[in-house]
């Protein structure tokens, strides 16, 4: 249930119809340092537009697209993968 909710979390942000099975093979596709390289882009992507990730997808759709295309993943995956991230990095700094 928890990954369903987050699967239509993410889609709502990117506005995409892509499927909960495509999500998770990209997810599966992207090795942990590619999924790190992609979050540190972001960060410098939201930092630079002085943005948080959900207006950000609004506002810098193309560039979000221009890194998922480097991971051969979609937009919707990219932004799954960046809340994960975030979410593990937060825990891990409490």
């Amino acid at each position: 249930m928890i990954i369903d909710r987050e699967c239509q979390l993410v889609r709502l942000l990117a506005d995409s119809d892509t499927t909960n099975d495509k999500i998770f093979r990209d997810i599966m596709v992207t090795d942990r340092a590619e999924k790190r390289q992609a979050v540190s882009k972001i960060d410098a992507l939201l930092k630079h537009q002085k943005l948080p990730i959900e207006k950000a997808v609004n506002v810098v759709p193309d560039d979000l697209l221009l890194i998922a295309n480097q991971y051969n993943i979609d937009t919707t995956s990219l932004l799954w993968i960046y809340r994960d991230l975030k979410k593990e990095t937060k825990y891990l700094l409490v």
